[in-house]
């Protein structure tokens, strides 16, 4: 906890058992365990004990826990930072035991990047999440362009990219002497484009423009074959590590959003 006072003791303890409760519900969804519509904590997690005939990781200490919880948010009873610190290692512990036991999942090995359903988008952001925490930021940052790539497909139709063969083929109408000063303007109309794209998916996706540009400038270009391989040209020689995190965590955001858009058209 970064901030040492009795208030954000509270709201910790608040927000972690929150995460253990959501765990629990999923427990009990995904191993149909019959439950009230509103089961209170400790009845969750005694069913759940009875149904899969497995102790509840910390099971005890995770009652605690919602003890104090109830005391801070219904009564105004602010934790001692003690009590507070050791009960939120418990429900972390807790955490990590139970996406072992109930369903075989590596707790650090949970991400956003699992939701993402387009799978080749997601293996890369995957690849890109390992590659950060290996310390290989160029290799993340490349990953992340890749599947940003790839999220950014289906709205090509809504949005079409830039022509740049068809500015091209407008420069050679001018020839002699103005020729120079066409290609300058044409390459001026395609950045020019190409920025009003990127502000009109800001806006569609209700992404931040600031955060969204910033990602932007930071991938390399990628571009894929007719044989689907990537081709990557990266800007820069060298990223750190915020600027890798940086790219991972606003890639994984805008293929949340726009997977959110696809369904909800």
């Amino acid at each position: 906890i970064g901030t040492h006072d009795p208030m954000s003791y509270g709201l910790a303890i608040s927000l972690a058992q929150d995460a253990v409760e959501i765990l629990a519900w999923t427990v009990v969804k995904e191993k149909n365990i019959s439950v009230k519509e509103k089961e209170p904590f400790h009845g969750l997690i005694e069913k759940i004990e009875n149904a899969t005939a497995q102790k509840f990781p910390f099971g005890a200490k995770v009652l605690e826990l919602n003890a104090m919880r109830v005391k801070f948010k219904h009564f105004g009873n602010l934790p001692i930072a003690e009590d507070a610190t050791k009960l939120l290692t418990y429900a972390e512990e807790s955490l990590r035991e139970s996406t072992k036991l109930f369903f075989s999942v590596d707790f650090d090995s949970i991400s956003f990047a699992d939701l993402i359903t387009n799978s080749s988008a997601r293996d890369r952001l995957k690849d890109a999440e390992r590659y950060l925490s290996e310390g290989k930021f160029t290799e993340c940052v490349e990953k992340c362009g890749e599947a940003d790539l790839l999220i950014s497909q289906p709205l090509e139709s809504l949005l079409p990219k830039v022509d740049r063969s068809g500015l091209r083929r407008a420069r050679e109408l001018f020839d002699g002497d103005k020729s120079s000063v066409a290609a300058s303007v044409f390459d001026y109309l395609g950045k020019y484009m190409d920025v009003l794209r990127a502000v009109g998916i800001a806006g569609l996706l209700n992404i931040g423009g600031r955060n969204y540009f910033k990602y932007k400038a930071l991938l390399p270009t990628v571009y894929q074959t007719m044989d689907r391989k990537f081709h990557v040209s990266h800007k820069r020689s060298t990223y750190s590590e915020e600027e890798a995190r940086f790219c991972l965590r606003h890639v994984t955001e805008f293929g949340l959003k726009v997977q959110q858009w696809i369904e909800s058209k």
